[in-house]
């Protein structure tokens, strides 16, 4: 096959998902050329995380995206931990005027391609696959695979970025976006988790009667299923008759989707002139939206920093800062919430379920705080929490 040259940029970014353009979007607001490849033809509309917590909102604002995301989001204020079913086993309220925001990822990441647009130095390709890389000390060549087209192309960059992504082989995760009336969704809230050694999982709302149900299937032996759609679809009405009180011949199904569940870290997050960020860097449970939440404070701290190797002339060692920082960050902080979450849905053993009634106690009976170190904790995940651009 002919290979082509594509062109050059000072950034390559290979994976266009939410944190992939956001990274974009933060270095091509400064006026850097950055070249985004994304193998899929267009943005995906599969169900998968849709939370933001305040402290991603946080840097929202300083990008200029915020008002968007508000005015597109359902605002959430408070979590809820209930039974299948909808009983109530504890909730916290967020101080006012705190909120998280719950929007799909796609809907996301076309706000994100709305302002992209206002950088005519940013360049969003579709369907285009990377096939491999040649990494030296100056710069990267990549070369990619486009869809519709015979011939291989090359791309040069000064650095490239990563998103594309230890398996839970315990359990497949479905997520399932439906139409139902929120009368018959009641009690549930805008923010739920469901705790129960078999049917764990997540339900949000993410507007007027739409909803999003997340639920484990475990699978046999270790081994994972081949989810068809008609497959899903039929696990998924199992469970919603377990989970929910409603007639369910009123729920109307939209989306599907089935995912792996990982827990995993790279060991280095900077090679040469590749650096990786988002799932390519680390990957967890979806338990609590954590995944999406640290990518996205990856691309905060990662755009800023190339923006001062860039534009500042300062050194490209502060990559590695980076690697430390996001890494330990990960380590540290996301890794052991999202396992404490998945244990406090999940966990039927004694301590488990000794810690679980603990914390839910601390909650109903108002400890302000515990209810404080609780939220407090996602402040963690950040690296530039109130830095400028």
């Amino acid at each position: 096959m002919e290979t082509k040259i594509q062109g050059s940029s000072s950034i390559a970014i290979v994976g266009g998902g939410p944190v992939g353009l956001y990274t974009a979007l933060i270095l091509g607001q400064a006026g850097i050329e950055v070249f985004v490849f994304e193998r899929s033809t267009g943005i995906l509309r599969h169900p998968k995380a849709a939370g933001y917590f305040p402290v991603v909102l946080d840097d929202f604002k300083q990008t200029g995206i915020y008002d968007d995301v508000y005015d597109a989001g359902l605002k959430s204020t408070g979590l809820s931990w209930r039974k299948p079913r909808g009983d109530l086993l504890a909730r916290i309220d967020f101080p006012p005027p705190t909120v998280g925001i719950q929007l799909e990822q796609y809907e996301f990441a076309e706000i994100l391609l709305k302002h992209l647009s206002k950088c005519p130095n940013v360049t969003v390709v579709f369907g285009a696959t990377l096939v491999y890389i040649e990494n030296s000390p100056d710069l990267v060549i990549a070369t990619f695979k486009r869809a519709h087209d015979e011939g291989l192309y090359k791309h040069k960059s000064k650095y490239m970025v990563g998103f594309e992504g230890f398996t839970w082989s315990d359990y497949t995760i479905i997520t399932v976006k439906v139409v139902y009336s929120s009368h018959h969704m009641a009690p549930f809230e805008a923010a739920n988790f469901i705790v129960d050694p078999e049917l764990w999982g997540v339900v949000i709302k993410l507007g007027n009667d739409n909803w999003r149900i997340t639920f484990p299937v475990r699978n046999v032996g270790g081994v994972f299923e081949d989810w068809t759609e008609e497959k899903m679809i039929q696990r998924a009405r199992e469970v919603f008759h377990k989970l929910l009180k409603g007639p369910l011949e009123e729920l109307r199904i939209t989306a599907i989707a089935s995912y792996k569940m990982h827990q995993l870290c790279a060991t280095g997050f900077v090679e040469g002139n590749v650096i990786l960020a988002g799932d390519a860097a680390h990957l967890t449970n979806p338990m609590g939206g954590l995944g999406l939440t640290t990518g996205l404070l990856d691309a905060a701290l990662l755009g800023r920093i190339l923006r001062r190797v860039l534009l500042q002339g300062q050194s490209s060692s502060q990559l590695h800062n980076y690697a430390e920082e996001r890494r330990s960050a990960f380590l540290a902080h996301t890794n052991p919430m999202a396992i404490a979450n998945l244990e406090r849905l999940m966990g039927s053993k004694e301590g488990a379920v000794k810690d679980r009634d603990e914390l839910f106690e601390q909650f109903n009976n108002g400890n302000t705080d515990c209810i404080r170190k609780f939220g407090e904790a996602q402040l963690k995940l950040s690296s530039t929490l109130g830095a400028p651009l």
